[in-house]
């Protein structure tokens, strides 16, 4: 039997997960799932349940596609652990990876 294709999911505000079914995420984007951000300003009008942001969290990558608040929400990476390698575009250049809890899980790319 054919394996099913690769699968989109939206969560959040920007978070995607790329999936197979029945299966973990292959990759995560830009993960704001809990809490709100700008100063309690925004707030997610859906927010993930605890299950999905625990099946998320079993994704072994986690891309930031930049560092606005709303995509680099460090509550919602804290919910996600250090199990994921997160992945960001340069941005330890420009000094946006000083936080402690982050040491040693990043990776920067492109």
């Amino acid at each position: 039997m054919a394996q099913p294709g690769l699968m989109l999911r939206t969560l959040g505000h920007a978070c995607l997960a790329l999936y197979r079914h029945g299966e973990t995420p292959l990759l995560i984007t830009d993960p704001w799932l809990v809490g709100s951000v700008y100063w309690r300003s925004w707030w997610l009008q859906n927010y993930p349940t605890a299950e999905e942001i625990d099946w998320l969290a079993k994704s072994p990558r986690v891309y930031i596609t930049h560092e606005h608040p709303d995509h680099f929400h460090m509550p919602s990476i804290r919910r996600l652990g250090s199990g994921p390698a997160y992945l960001f575009p340069a941005l330890a250049e420009q000094g946006y990876l000083s936080c402690p809890y982050l040491s040693g899980t990043t990776t920067a790319c492109c």
